[in-house]
């Protein structure tokens, strides 16, 4: 049914009635702005609205959209437990919420969960555990571009931690999180390591060169410390995943807690992940959902350069969301008035909003409710050299809106 709403919403997109305010304001060229009002779906300003440009981070609107259409809100990611024989299987394909950010320490979180399971279960003896990660059957190649940094969407479909190390310095001592790693116990060799690091939230962040390795190591500490010495792997045969007896799962976090944190401080990784479980897992192609309107869908969080959208269909999609009851949730998971990614932003305080920046791309789309109590969507996409210039344009429009209409 979920499903059916999605292919409905996008029907709706096509009914319009455009009618023109004013915003005086000088566009950059290659700068697109639309604006629907909330209450009665009609787009009141048009500039370039269907000019096809990159969207950047705001790209992660549509895959919020989408996932809440299809699966609802209150969808609960999981970590499953299968057994054959006396080998155990780990899954938890695309879920992006055993991080930090979202569960407050995943490490001892995963731990008692999988202990639970063992034990409900009377599990004495394991020979081997595997993972199951179904890897996606394409990436897009302007990726490559962003290899090693820490906003980049890392790809095995388990992953903890976003396969990231945090060191903090205690005086003259480093806590390493997960606490898996004996390699960095040298004091110097972690020294050198975070030389090259910048300090992000009084931790530096390191990211471990294989995704693989990583997460083997996590799980292989995990069950040493609950009793079992055994060797991990990733599960290369997929046909090994028949006649597997359950064990049992355990929730991690709910969609609409995991699209908040993606689109307050716009992780990459987390909306691939959110993305990758819709095309791969569902089998929800969202660029051949919405070809009709003659977009590019390359990824789900804003990274690709072949991510192509206008925004008319940006600010109308939004507008439509009132039809269907998930506008309050879509509202829910964006930033407001100073806060995450808006924050220092000469913004009005009514504002619900996503950002978008790239090197020549800056974009801002969501919702605002003006002083005269009118409620609109919009989307503001500019792709050029003067990114600067195009944010202060940004905050011009949206006050504008505020003030006068």
């Amino acid at each position: 049914m979920k499903i059916i709403y999605l292919f409905v919403l996008i029907i709706l997109l096509y009914s319009a009635t455009p009618y023109s305010q004013k915003i005086p304001i000088d566009f950059q060229d290659k700068t697109s702005l639309t604006v629907f009002n909330v209450y009665s779906n009609e787009m009141v300003f048009f500039h370039k609205e269907r000019e096809l440009l990159i969207p950047a981070s705001t790209m992660k609107l549509v895959t919020t959209v989408s996932a809440l259409s299809v699966l609802g809100p209150f969808y609960v990611f999981e970590v499953k437990i299968h057994r054959k024989k006396n080998n155990i299987i780990i899954s938890s394909n695309y879920n992006p919420t055993l991080i930090e950010e979202i569960i407050q320490d995943p490490y001892v979180f995963l731990k008692q969960g999988i202990k639970n399971i063992l034990e409900a279960n009377q599990i004495s003896e394991i020979d081997k555990v595997y993972i199951e990660s179904t890897l996606p059957s394409y990436y897009p190649e302007s990726w490559k571009i962003y290899e090693g940094e820490p906003y980049a969407p890392y790809l095995s479909t388990f992953s903890f931690n976003q396969n990231m190390i945090k060191i903090q310095k205690k005086q003259s001592n480093f806590v390493i999180y997960p606490p898996v790693f004996d390699e960095l116990k040298d004091h110097k060799k972690i020294s050198s390591l975070i030389s090259d690091l910048q300090e992000i939230d009084g931790a530096y962040w390191y990211i471990y060169p294989s995704p693989k390795e990583y997460n083997i190591k996590v799980l292989r500490k995990i069950f040493h410390e609950i009793g079992y010495d055994v060797e991990v792997e990733f599960l290369a045969n997929k046909d090994f995943l028949h006649d597997t007896e359950y064990l049992g799962s355990f929730p991690t976090a709910t969609l609409l807690d995991t699209l908040r944190y993606q689109n307050y401080w716009s992780d990459n990784f987390v909306s691939q992940q959110v993305y990758n479980k819709l095309k791969y897992e569902l089998k929800i192609n969202l660029d051949s959902y919405y070809e009709d309107y003659d977009i590019s869908i390359d990824d789900g969080c804003g990274l690709s350069r072949k991510n192509k959208l206008t925004t008319y269909f940006l600010a109308k999609l939004l507008a439509e969301l009132d039809d269907f009851g998930i506008i309050n949730y879509v509202c829910y998971t964006l930033p407001g008035y100073n806060q995450g990614t808006l924050y220092k932003r000469n913004l009005p305080e009514t504002i619900k909003a996503k950002t978008g920046t790239l090197n020549d791309v800056s974009s801002l789309a969501g919702y605002l409710k003006t002083k005269k109590g009118n409620w609109y969507s919009f989307a503001i996409i500019y792709n050029g050299p003067n990114v600067y210039q195009a944010k202060l344009d940004e905050e011009k429009i949206v006050n504008y809106i505020y003030e006068k209409w």
